[in-house]
């Protein structure tokens, strides 16, 4: 065999090595779809490496995007959302991941500060003939902001605690309106438009719990 034969044979083996590693390398890689549920929100996507974590990618509406193995993070950028992390894991099949963080906590604070002195309007619109024997908590909004829960702590008489009320409102357009009929415990039989959370967070509320 002469040397230039040799060399096409050799060159010929290299370029099917790099073709296998090349072919391998993009099999590695997998199709992540970005699916934002919400438009008022933008993320910058990490890759996590142990401890470390890296940016590769900022985004503000659905996407399609090649990743290789490995965990990445997902975190908003605006401060109204919660910075907590949305990690998944890219293995060997491509995946969907829907983008729809929740409003942080002092967000959400703020719109139940918002919203309380219409929430109280209508109890007491709704009730004028027992809501002076009742405190009404602060609450908690929920969601988008658009459900409301809060309890009703009866004013004690005397040395004896209160009985303590849940109910749970909705914002209809303007309005809001009450959802849940105040009672001691909410179940989700009775009321199977309420979100299952809200009526188990409210359901676990104390008379003496403190929203700030």
């Amino acid at each position: 065999m002469n040397r230039k034969a040799l060399i096409s044979i050799l060159i010929a083996l290299i370029l099917i090595l790099v073709g296998i590693g090349v072919y391998f390398y993009s099999q590695s890689f997998k199709t992540v779809t970005y699916n934002f549920l919400r438009s008022d929100v933008s993320v910058t996507i990490y890759k996590q490496d142990g401890e470390q974590r890296a940016s590769i990618d900022s985004l503000k509406e659905s996407a399609e995007r090649r990743l290789e193995r490995g965990t990445y993070l997902i975190i908003p950028n605006e401060d109204i959302f919660s910075q907590n992390p949305i990690a998944f894991e890219v293995k060997d099949k491509d995946l969907t991941i829907d983008i729809n963080p929740e409003y942080s906590a002092s967000y959400r604070r703020t719109l139940r500060d918002l919203a309380l002195p219409a929430v109280q309007d209508t109890l007491r619109r709704e009730y004028p003939d027992i809501i002076d024997g009742y405190t009404i908590n602060k609450g908690e909004v929920f969601k988008e902001g658009q459900w409301y829960a809060t309890l009703l702590v009866k004013k004690a008489e005397g040395s004896d605690e209160g009985d303590v009320y849940r109910t749970v409102l909705k914002k209809e357009g303007d309005n809001w309106v009450v959802k849940a009929t105040p009672a001691l415990v909410l179940s989700s039989k009775e009321y199977p438009e309420i979100p299952k959370e809200i009526l188990s967070a409210i359901n676990g509320r104390r008379s003496d719990a403190i929203i700030e």
